[in-house]
């Protein structure tokens, strides 16, 4: 086992700071699936702060347990993130379609309107 890692303390305070993010992440997948973007914004912020606290754990082997703990978590972020982002981007998607849609109309009732009169 690798013990340049900078302390046991510091590992098991930056693994419950991961923990913490994992469940801010979860919640705001939830927030997104349910359509609270204003919710995942905020909620987002938290989470980056979050991310920035983290630091360096310091130096840990590759087959250390703790390093895939850690390799696991910041992966489970990953994808929980990258489900939030597909979402996001749904959404996106339906709202430009339905601007294009406005648009359509709008444009439709100016035409009518110049020709009626």
């Amino acid at each position: 086992m690798n013990r340049d890692f900078k302390s046991d303390d510091r590992l098991t305070a930056y693994a419950n700071q991961l923990n913490r993010l994992v469940s801010l992440s979860e919640h705001i997948l939830g927030l997104a699936r349910a359509g609270h973007w204003a919710a995942v914004a905020q909620a987002e912020a938290e989470r980056q702060a979050g991310l920035k606290v983290l630091g360096d754990v310091g130096a840990l082997a590759p087959d250390d347990s703790r390093a895939q703990l850690i390799r696991d978590r910041l992966q489970a972020i990953l994808d929980l993130n990258a489900e939030v982002m597909g979402l996001g981007g749904a959404v996106c998607e339906t709202l430009s379609a339905q601007i294009r849609t406005l648009n359509e109309g709008r444009v439709a009732r100016r035409a009518y309107l110049e020709n009626e009169g």
